[in-house]
């Protein structure tokens, strides 16, 4: 009996040491995938931050463009070349 005994003891005492790597294989699993979370947001509001300076940027320049659009005198219109023919045919009666 007092070999049973003895593998009964061994067989506790090796299912403990698993039960205690498992432990900390799931803490260390645990801490890891925290601080890929961590990763993972600090990543987004990297994009985010240069997401909204680039559309800042380009509001700016659009807002300069149509400022710099209104304030230049109109361009003359281009006549067609059928309707330049249509006044060339007609004199004028004047």
């Amino acid at each position: 009996m007092a070999a049973g005994g003895f593998r009964a003891e061994e067989a506790r005492r090796k299912s403990e040491e698993r039960l205690a790597a498992d432990r900390v294989r799931a803490a260390q699993a645990l801490k890891d995938r925290d601080k890929a979370q961590v990763a993972e947001l600090a990543k987004t509001r990297r994009l985010r931050a240069l997401r909204l300076a680039k559309e800042a940027s380009d509001k700016a320049d659009a807002d300069h463009a149509a400022a710099v659009k209104a304030s230049s005198p109109p361009e003359p219109r281009k006549q067609s070349a059928a309707r330049i023919d249509a006044v060339i045919a007609k004199p004028d009666a004047a």
